[in-house]
């Protein structure tokens, strides 16, 4: 059994009945028996960019599935993709709480050239996601959210509730598990395994408004 990826799209049957249709989903292999754990389509439609427990971070043509393009292994099981808005730049981490195998690494879409990364890290980095202007990147891992500038990777702000980055707990206290981002540029939503929907301004440097719910979150949108 082959790993895969299932791409289901939606169109308009017509432009008179106004009615959308399901296609028949596309079903591409990967080429190995290992999970996929993340997958990311381009905002052209055109590529995707798949990763998992194979420990490689491999890019589909979204019309063929043909793999154009496989990453060496990686130091640990891939955990998240992204694709900027812009389609300029790919990201993907990977890690494993019990090493320092944990990192983010930036590739340039055109030449699958790596730009930047932060490696060596001590715990998984579950999240990575662009802004919606492509201009920034944000990291998630347990306890912290930082962000980076797309081109130069230079870290633009960081929050972190591990008693080792702040006096007090501040921010989320378990792993991050998803980012959003508000119309406006300068706040975004996280949620996370300690059970708390955060709302944080970059302007203002620091969270604004926390919903506690009763449950550990995974998602947000």
């Amino acid at each position: 059994m082959f790993a895969t990826v299932c791409l289901i799209c939606s169109s308009c049957s017509s432009d008179a009945t106004k009615t959308k249709t399901a296609e028949t989903p596309k079903t591409y292999s990967v080429g190995d028996q290992k999970s996929i754990n993340a997958v990311h389509v381009s905002s052209d439609g055109k590529w995707i960019l798949a990763g998992g427990e194979n420990k490689k971070i491999k890019l589909l043509n979204a019309a063929t599935g043909e793999v154009v393009w496989a990453s060496a292994e990686q130091p640990d099981a891939v955990l998240s993709v992204a694709i900027s808005p812009d389609g300029k730049y790919f990201a993907a981490t990977c890690g494993d709480n019990t090493q320092n195998t944990a990192q983010v690494v930036v590739y340039d879409m055109q030449t699958k050239a790596e730009v930047w990364g932060k490696k060596g890290q001590t715990n998984n980095i579950q999240l990575v996601k662009f802004a919606p202007d492509g201009k920034s990147i944000i990291v998630a891992n347990h306890f912290s959210i930082a962000i980076y500038e797309t081109e130069t990777g230079k870290q633009l702000h960081y929050f972190s509730g591990h008693a080792a980055d702040v006096v007090a707990p501040y921010g989320h206290v378990d792993a991050v598990t998803a980012i959003c981002f508000t119309k406006d540029p300068s706040q975004f939503v996280s949620v996370g395994w300690d059970k708390n929907v955060k709302v944080w301004d970059l302007k203002a440097g620091h969270e604004v408004k926390n919903f506690p719910e009763a449950d550990a979150i995974n998602a947000c949108l």
